[in-house]
């Protein structure tokens, strides 16, 4: 009987473990979502004293991501932080706007393509060979 009792406590706790996994995956969506909702809306960011205008959904979720993530760094509960927390906090910053470069670098570059394109530019321009 003893036996039995130690199964049923395994499968109660795998049960809750598998709870807070869908919690934990139930809650990230829905931040996910509210980032997404809040990421329509915005439709230029301000950096050093300039404004740029933001097209791509993929670039304002990054960056509303690192928005986030440095008023945790920022927020009242900062001073307190482990260091270690903290720098992971900083990798996550870096990394959400190395995102956003990289959905700018390809926005730009798909737009460059176009521009030579429609100008003729971008048509093979070599020597006429006879």
């Amino acid at each position: 009987m003893a036996s039995g009792g130690k199964w049923r406590h395994v499968v109660i706790v795998d049960d809750l473990v598998q709870s807070d996994r869908m919690s934990v995956a139930t809650a990230l969506a829905v931040m996910a979502e509210a980032r997404s909702q809040q990421a329509a809306s915005m439709t230029e960011f301000h950096w050093l004293g300039h404004r740029f205008p933001i097209s791509n959904a993929k670039t304002r979720v990054a960056i509303l991501k690192a928005q986030e993530l440095e008023k945790d760094l920022l927020g009242p509960m900062a001073d307190s932080m482990p260091a270690d927390k903290r720098l992971t906090i900083f990798d996550k910053i870096f990394s959400a706007y190395h995102e956003a470069r990289g959905y700018i670098r390809a926005d730009l570059l798909k737009e460059n393509q176009c521009i030579l394109c429609w100008s003729g530019m971008g048509q093979n321009s070599g020597p006429i060979k006879t």
